[in-house]
């Protein structure tokens, strides 16, 4: 029974998207399968009921544009992967996504740093509701894929983000997003205040490839409860310049800590004794322009308190690290409870990555191969870590997500010949209609896994329009591959249910 997703809406909210790309069309390849695009941070008109962006909904003009930004492929390779058609491949079905026959809508975002800082995400939100009240439009159900995240948040589904996704989703209307790629990272720490233990004392480290020592710093506590911060800096094991210590009075303030050479640490510490959530929260915002190393203290009585380290800039999101900085007093980071602030919502799927293979051959003809850094099967060790802060299994399913091939932007050259990137290009496509060429090329990370699932999630909703995101849970966990990587290691903070089951799936969504 060919399920290919057909009569099913698979949006995908993202950016870096190539709208002529051969694997958006059908099979054949005559006809474009983008129904709509709102580019939210490009100037035009912008779609019904939002005062922002620029909607296209009109074949010719997505095709006369060619791309929402030219120099990023992700939105490309993740669409790709959930719904692509794999026309323009050596061998077009190889490079073929899950729902191949699914309508696709495109959301380009680039959400401003405020966004990421007070968990709202207003901008996804948004998206989320454009391509839910499309498909409502033309009467089919719809899954969208969101392949994006950071650390900053509470991370325990109660962000603003997550009651509003909790709202907007439901039967026939589902979203699925990745568990995020920190895995190997230490960006958190927990730490169980007590009379008898009432310090944490931990140091900030920072990104190399950012270019800048920025990071942000996020502490959340438990209802009820308070704490206090101190901040200081360092120069090797000698105490340099500190704050006041700062407690929860509901201020937001610029510190300045000098460092040995008269260089600055500029932090803006905001400080509520209790948010949105009723949990009392800090949120440090640096740029550290000393060559010192900045320590973090936090004091409490009673309670627990996550703290976690994550910046975003542009597309990308950077990890500094916690580390003891080699002394007695301080406390190194580790990588628990690394899902993301997003991926903590309840009613998310949340997908975690396994490697379904860890090589492939390039038209360079060389083979790159991942086999020293993992095994074929197994979890990926970048893939990051659950539970949620308030102790729900989260990710919910693995799929794979180690060297997986897809489309790529045709206007991004760095997966062109002589580009940076090429060396990840399996598979090219000279498109007689315009002359372009058009790649296919590998990549990783739990954005991958994401679209994989969103694409079998689509098979599901072809096969029952109605499903809603607990009965989806409910058919994934009954029906997760269960095999000697999962069973010999049976890590739900890992792993979720186990290998998501397409045609266990499928099956599944008919009775």
């Amino acid at each position: 029974m060919g399920y290919s997703g057909k009569n099913v809406v698979v949006g995908i909210i993202d950016a870096g998207f190539d709208y002529s790309h051969p694997t958006f069309y059908d099979t054949t390849g005559t006809k474009l399968r983008i129904k709509r695009v709102w580019e939210q941070r490009n100037a035009g008109t912008p779609p019904a009921g939002f005062a922002y962006g620029n909607e296209i909904t009109d074949t010719s003009a997505m095709l006369q544009k060619g791309n929402e930004i030219a120099t990023f492929s992700h939105g490309t390779h993740v669409a790709g992967i959930a719904a692509g058609s794999g026309y323009g491949g050596a061998v077009s079905r190889k490079y073929r996504g899950m729902a191949y026959e699914a309508d696709l809508v495109f959301v380009g975002i680039r959400p401003e740093k405020e966004e990421w800082k007070t968990s709202g995400m207003a901008s996804i939100i948004d998206g989320m509701k454009y391509i839910y009240d499309y498909a409502a439009s033309v009467g089919k159900p719809a899954v969208v894929n969101l392949s994006w995240g950071c650390s900053i948040g509470p991370n325990d589904g109660t962000s603003l983000f997550s009651q509003a996704c909790n709202n907007l989703t439901g039967a026939g209307r589902l979203f699925v997003l990745a568990a995020g790629n920190n895995g190997e990272e230490k960006i958190h720490i927990k730490k169980g205040f007590s009379p008898a233990d009432t310090l944490l004392n931990t140091f900030i480290t920072f990104d190399a490839s950012l270019g800048s020592n920025r990071t942000w710093v996020d502490i959340w506590g438990e209802k009820s409860q308070t704490f206090c911060i101190k901040l200081a800096l360092y120069n090797g094991t000698v105490l340099g310049n500190s704050s006041q210590v700062i407690c929860l009075d509901g201020s937001t303030r610029n510190l300045f800590l000098v460092g040995k050479k008269n260089d600055t640490c500029f932090i803006t510490v905001s400080a509520i004794a209790s948010d949105f959530n009723q949990k009392p929260h800090v949120l440090l915002d640096i740029y550290s322009k000393s060559g010192d190393v900045l320590n973090l203290s936090v004091i409490g009585h009673s309670g627990n308190v996550h703290l976690w380290e994550g910046y975003v800039e542009s597309y990308i999101g950077y990890y500094g690290t916690f580390t003891s900085n080699g002394q007695a007093f301080a406390t190194d980071g580790d990588a628990n409870f690394t899902l993301g602030e997003m991926a903590s919502t309840a009613s998310a799927l949340t997908v975690a990555a396994y490697a379904s293979k860890v090589s492939f051959k390039n038209l360079s003809g060389g083979s790159p191969s991942y086999s020293s850094y993992t095994s074929v099967g197994s979890v990926v060790p970048f893939s990051s870590h659950g539970p949620t802060a308030d102790l729900r299994r989260k990710p919910d399913i693995a799929a794979p997500g180690l060297t997986i091939a897809s489309a790529v932007n045709s206007y991004d050259v760095t997966n062109a010949f002589g580009g940076p990137n090429y060396s990840r290009s399996v598979s090219k496509f000279v498109q007689p209609r315009n002359g372009r060429t058009y790649y296919y090329a590998e990549s990783s990370g739990t954005s991958m896994a994401s679209p994989a699932a969103s694409g079998v999630l689509a098979l599901m909703l072809q096969a029952h329009p109605y499903l809603g995101p607990n009965d989806v849970k409910n058919i994934l966990n009954a029906t997760a591959i269960k095999d000697a990587n999962t069973t010999a290691k049976p890590d739900s903070t890992r792993w979720g249910a186990g290998k998501i089951n397409a045609y266990g799936a499928v099956k599944g969504a008919l009775v």
